[in-house]
């Protein structure tokens, strides 16, 4: 099942077509204005730099992934 409509089983039925529309808006969104600030980001601050200020945005996710497997790993 899609992101979507997992999103939008958690909500009242009156509430999920608002639901789904706000999460759209700010997926899009988002991905708009990335897209629209990669160049001139780039151009800004230079390719490694712009990677060297990512890293730890990277790093984030991974780092939530190895604590929940830890932490499901030890409630077992």
């Amino acid at each position: 099942m899609p992101a979507t409509g997992l999103l939008t089983e958690s909500y009242r039925p009156v509430d999920k077509a608002r639901t789904q529309a706000a999460n759209e808006f700010l997926v899009f969104g988002t991905a708009a204005i990335t897209a629209l600030l990669a160049g001139p980001m780039v151009s800004g601050l230079g390719w490694a730099t712009l990677n060297l200020l990512l890293i730890p945005v990277a790093l984030v996710p991974l780092a939530v992934l190895v604590w929940q497997q830890r932490a499901r790993l030890a409630s077992t």
